[in-house]
């Protein structure tokens, strides 16, 4: 009796997570693996668009200083459109860039405060 309850409730999250409509099994099951597919196509994607970051950057730190604010440190290889990459990265993060410095001797490094 413990394992169908305990069924039940996983089922009703996997339907709640995935926004299934279904009430039988097989097609919450379905429609799980569509939406796990979906996800992984995602990653993909998020990662091939980000690859020119991820093969540049050397550090990045996020520290919280109160009242909302982040600030993030980015050390990476200089580069072409590193900066401008940067940024529209804190824009899909929705981070409300509020202040930035930025260096550039033998690495690029920019230190932001956001929200």
């Amino acid at each position: 009796m413990q394992r169908r309850i305990a069924l039940r409730r996983k089922l009703q999250i996997l339907k709640n997570l995935t926004k299934s409509k279904s009430e039988k099994k097989s097609s919450i099951i379905k429609d799980t693996s569509i939406y796990i597919h979906k996800l992984q196509l995602r990653v993909e994607a998020i990662t091939e668009e980000c690859q020119h970051l991820i093969n540049h950057i050397h550090e990045v730190k996020v520290e919280s200083v109160g009242g909302g604010y982040l600030v993030v440190r980015v050390r990476c290889k200089k580069g072409e459109q590193m900066l401008a990459s940067i940024l529209e990265m804190f824009e899909e993060l929705n981070v409300n860039v509020v202040e930035a410095s930025i260096t550039c001797k033998n690495l690029f490094g920019m230190e932001v405060i956001g929200t």
